[in-house]
Formats: structure tokens, C-alpha cells, sequence
């Protein structure tokens, strides 16, 4: 089954703080992380134009919500689509 991906960029990311990325990193925070990058994946291969229209679920179950983020590149793969993303969603 294809997934879609919204990944943050690197600098996005740097946004959250290296502390905050660090303690997401350590593995009594597992169930944190999940969560984070569970906002972030779409169970299904969806284009830019279908992610823009909204009323998607994310894998958590919730509806995707891009806020004021935008896609800057989208990276075709096997296993469906990664869309590169300004932010980080929460």
C-alpha cells in the first residue's frame, strides 16, 4: 500500500529547538515522536493538488492540517509520494 509523506525541512525542524528534538529522539519519548510523525504520514498517494483540497485523514486518524504550511517539492517513490514541506504540523 503506497503512503504520503509530508516531510519538514531540515530548517522547519530547527523551529521546534535542539532540545525539543533531542528529547523527542530518546526512547522514553517514543510514544511522543509517533504521535508527531504520525500527522505527518497519509495512508494513500496523494498529489499536491489533493493535499491542498483538504479533508484528508492522516494514519492518527485525524483530519490533515496544514495550517500555514506550504509544499515546495514533491519526491516521487516506490512506495508512493513525499511531499516537502515549510513546517512542521502539528
Amino acid at each position: 500500500q503506497p503512503f504520503t509523506f509530508l516531510a519538514p525541512t531540515n530548517t522547519s525542524l530547527a523551529t521546534l529547538g535542539a532540545s525539543t528534538v533531542d528529547n523527542l529522539l530518546k526512547p522514553e519519548n517514543k510514544v511522543q515522536l509517533q504521535e508527531l510523525l504520525k500527522k505527518h504520514v497519509l495512508s494513500g498517494k496523494f498529489n499536491k493538488d489533493q493535499i491542498k483540497k483538504g479533508g484528508l485523514k492522516v494514519v492518527s486518524g485525524n483530519e490533515l492540517n496544514l495550517g500555514n504550511a506550504h509544499i515546495i517539492e514533491t519526491i516521487q517513490t516506490k512506495g508512493g509520494l513525499i511531499h516537502v514541506i515549510d513546517k512542521v504540523l502539528n
